[in-house]
């Protein structure tokens, strides 16, 4: 499983090196409370200790690591794509990668911090 896991990483890194500065990989919104997208949520957070060992310490050749954050405001809920994250003592700090088209507390390129609850996605 690990094996997998590590080359799965691996692949989708490989695939990130001709991302450009804005991600246009974007979910703007989702349902929280649909199964799948639940399932996918939960499924992210069991792995994640996995990812961000592997993000500490890449593998030669990858790069391009980055989590999906969900944000909300009083204008709704949205997801980003948050490259350049680091680990803080309490929570992370990375850069938005997505236009914002729902949430306005955030902007693109600016510096968000984020808990590991707020996570929903990573690669």
């Amino acid at each position: 499983m690990r094996i997998q896991l590590v080359s799965a990483l691996c692949a989708l890194s490989l695939a990130a090196l001709g991302v450009q500065a804005r991600d246009t990989n974007e979910v703007v919104t989702a349902d929280r409370q649909d199964a799948a997208i639940a399932a996918a949520v939960r499924e992210a957070q069991r792995t994640l200790d996995d990812f961000l060992q592997l993000a500490a310490a890449p593998p030669a050749g990858t790069q391009g690591f980055r989590v999906q954050v969900m944000v909300e405001d009083e204008h709704g809920i949205e997801t980003f794509w948050i490259t350049h994250f680091r680990v803080l003592d309490q929570g992370f700090v990375g850069e938005v990668a997505n236009e914002p088209r729902v949430v306005k507390s955030v902007t693109w390129g600016q510096q968000l911090r984020f808990s590991r609850e707020q996570i929903t996605d990573w690669g």
